[in-house]
């Protein structure tokens, strides 16, 4: 007997859904297998570093030669091989990828040290003052190192011939500031991207710190309103400083700590739900960026620090000093004892007696 037309259409609906699921199930596989190659050949390679020799403050005095072990009021540490120490830069440019002259390559506005551990998926962040006072290299317009002088860590970006250059630049003065600590890679992003990866977030919700005055995008804020910053607002909010006051920098360091917060919960929250998300992200911001890491360097980063961790494990690190008016512009001076021990918390483990 032949079968009606109402008897085949549930077999044909069925076999449908079977098609449709197992494609499903295939493009499920073929992500996770894409997903573990980035992971695993970003975890590969990562560490590729030479040996670490790190220095110490003229106070120290048990230390051996390549600084990974000390010993420091009375504590031992050990240096965290599972560390990876990646500098976050925000450049005052709107185009990053447009190199410019030596000199008027941008400047680094925004400076934050994350340190990672790779097994713990824990972050360290040392915000790091642009107005802090180290010895900075300069080039020429065809990449000749004329010198080293002592000046705002900012101008080490503007200081050589193109934004490549100006990150490593960068890196060697945070280093040198740091003691010889660990800057295995470095992330730097123009104005525009700030508003592109906001934007893309669906905005960032702060509670105002203080009065925001910003005509270049006529953003005016009030101090403890409570408000989703969009892209061009959270631009203002983490660039607009009052330069009649000497420690402006100071408090913007406080407004860019609490968006940078938000902003990583906010991520951190949307790539536990899709993790497929972190493509997007980086499709978004990599026209905006200068880095030196791979998409899979940062897809392993970002699922250690996802994976080993039922919340954000940021903790903020903080350097103490002295800024002063320097005549033509402010300049910070740091302690070399709260420097160290930022560092020994980053990239040591106290060892126990």
């Amino acid at each position: 007997m032949c079968n009606t037309p109402n008897e085949k259409q549930p077999k044909r609906t069925k076999k449908a859904l079977l098609i449709v699921l197992f494609a499903f199930l295939g493009l499920l596989v073929a992500m996770a297998i894409t997903v573990a190659v980035l992971y695993f050949h970003g975890r590969n390679t990562l560490f590729d570093r030479n040996d670490i020799i790190l220095q110490t403050p003229e106070s120290m005095v048990d230390v051996t030669d390549k600084g990974d072990l000390v010993t420091y009021n009375g504590k031992t540490y050990r240096f965290n091989e599972n560390v990876v120490g990646i500098l976050v830069m925000g450049v005052d440019k709107d185009d990053i990828q447009s190199d410019a002259t030596a000199g008027s390559n941008g400047q680094a506005d925004t400076l934050l040290l994350a340190a990672v551990d790779t097994v713990s998926g824990a972050v360290n962040m040392i915000p790091i003052s642009r107005e802090t006072m180290v010895e900075v290299d300069r080039y020429t317009e065809d990449g000749s190192l004329v010198g080293s002088e002592m000046m705002q860590l900012c101008l080490a970006y503007a200081y050589t011939p193109d934004s490549a250059a100006s990150c490593e630049n960068v890196c060697r003065s945070v280093s040198r500031l740091l003691y010889g600590a660990p800057i295995d890679s470095y992330i730097a992003i123009d104005m525009d991207g700030v508003v592109e990866i906001t934007d893309a977030l669906g905005g960032v919700t702060v509670t105002v710190l203080e009065d925001i005055v910003y005509w270049r995008d006529r953003v005016f804020l009030d101090k403890g309103d409570v408000i989703n910053l969009n892209g061009r607002q959270g631009l203002a909010y983490i660039r607009y400083r009052n330069h009649s006051v000497v420690n402006s920098n100071n408090l913007r360091m406080q407004r860019q700590k609490q968006f940078f917060t938000n902003f990583v919960q906010k991520a951190t929250n949307q790539l536990r739900s899709d993790f497929s998300k972190l493509g997007k992200y980086y499709s978004v911001v990599e026209p905006y960026v200068i880095s030196d890491l791979t998409l899979s360097q940062i897809t392993y980063l970002a699922s250690t620090c996802l994976l080993n961790r039922s919340q954000l494990g940021i903790e903020f690190l903080s350097i103490k000093g002295e800024t002063v008016d320097g005549g033509k512009h402010a300049e910070f001076y740091p302690d070399s004892n709260s420097v160290y021990e930022a560092v020994l918390t980053a990239f040591y483990e106290e060892m126990e007696e």
